[in-house]
């Protein structure tokens, strides 16, 4: 009994021992450890605000746009420069050949005209010449003989171009090969005559009509065919079924209808002193 009561004892004293209030030293403890933290989180907290203050002066004061002055762009166009004008090339200029044999003669005659000495005292019974005397007869008797031939060397270059300028006329020349035969003149076409149609269908019988053709009295008169069968063949023994009865070329249907001829694509009747035409397989309904 002893060790029952001490077991129940000793439960009672653990599970009041679990609900019993904490004590003052469970207390003291999270006060020593919430007091570690607070400068830790309160200088975190100073950080936060300088950071937040210096980011907001930065964006207030930090983006004023620079003002730049630019120089205003003149408006003025530069005017083109007028365009130099090209060198052209130096053409020589032709003298005539009246100058060009002037100065040939007036060379010749200072070439051949000869040195005078100086003029000597005058001998006795000598008479004195002036020195430009001789070179003025020479002169004179060069432009002389340039005016003799002057007019005959005019008259044969103006003969000369009017040869020029007058070809004799070449009689032309025909080669064979460019000598071709007239074309024969066509003749007319002469028309044509039309084909004549065969004598083995309808339309070789040109002046046979339909019943349709026949006076009214005649189309009256004729009955009902009904066009069975159309057996054509060539040569001979053609056959054809109306009303239900076979016949020939040379049979007669009675009331005055006969066949007269069987060709390819239909069939010559007569009624009485009237020939008509009947399409193959085309039958006639007397109304």
């Amino acid at each position: 009994m002893s060790l029952l009561l001490d077991a129940l004892r000793k439960a009672d004293r653990e599970r009041s021992a679990q609900h019993s209030p904490a004590g003052l030293d469970s207390y003291t403890a999270e006060s020593d450890a919430s007091r570690r933290w607070l400068p830790i989180v309160l200088v975190l907290l100073v950080l936060v605000v300088l950071l937040l203050g210096g980011g907001l002066l930065w964006l207030l004061w930090g983006d004023e746009p620079e003002q730049v002055t630019q120089a205003p762009v003149s408006s003025t166009t530069p005017e083109p420069e007028p365009p130099t004008p090209e060198p052209q090339p130096l053409v020589p200029v032709k003298e005539p050949a009246a100058s060009v044999s002037a100065a040939s003669s007036s060379q010749a005659v200072a070439s051949t005209a000869p040195v005078e000495p100086d003029v000597e005292p005058n001998r006795l019974g000598e008479a004195h010449q002036p020195p430009g005397a001789e070179v003025g007869a020479t002169e004179q008797a060069t432009s002389a003989s340039q005016a003799s031939l002057d007019p005959a060397v005019a008259e044969l270059y103006r003969h000369k171009p009017a040869e020029e300028s007058q070809p004799q006329p070449q009689a032309p020349t025909v080669s064979a090969a460019t000598q071709q035969p007239a074309p024969p003149a066509q003749s007319e076409p002469q028309p044509s005559e039309p084909p004549s149609a065969p004598a083995n269908t309808l339309a070789g019988f040109p002046n046979v009509g339909g019943i349709r053709a026949l006076p009214l009295a005649a189309q009256n008169d004729i009955p009902t065919l009904m066009y069975g069968q159309h057996n054509y063949r060539l040569g001979g023994d053609s056959s054809i079924v109306l009303n239900g009865k076979t016949l020939r070329e040379g049979d007669s249907l009675g009331g005055g209808l006969a066949v007269d001829a069987i060709v390819a694509d239909g069939v010559i009747m007569r009624y009485r002193d009237h020939h008509f035409a009947l399409k193959a397989l085309s039958s006639w309904v007397n109304m």
